[in-house]
């Protein structure tokens, strides 16, 4: 069976907001161009791979439900997500 990750959008939780803000960039900069997912607290990346189903299943190999996880892609350049000015 192949894991995978829910349509379903799933508001994260104060305590991971929180703790998301507070991680370190130097860290963060180690998974440059790769999808990350993040602990259900935002305490700690639990897997991270250039393909995000190949996440889902490190997720999973990692002991984690990949329903519990946030996932956030880290783009290589500098990436401005938003409409246009008008």
């Amino acid at each position: 069976m192949t894991a995978r990750f829910s349509n379903e959008t799933i508001m994260p939780t104060a305590s991971f907001t929180k703790n998301r803000a507070a991680f370190p960039i130097h860290e963060l900069a180690r998974y440059i161009g790769k999808w990350v997912a993040f602990s259900p607290d935002g305490t700690k990346i639990v897997a991270a791979h250039e393909d995000v189903e190949a996440v889902a299943q490190l997720v999973e190999q990692a002991g984690f439900d990949p329903q519990t996880v946030v996932v956030e892609g880290l783009p290589e350049e500098d990436t401005i997500y938003g409409g246009g000015l008008h």
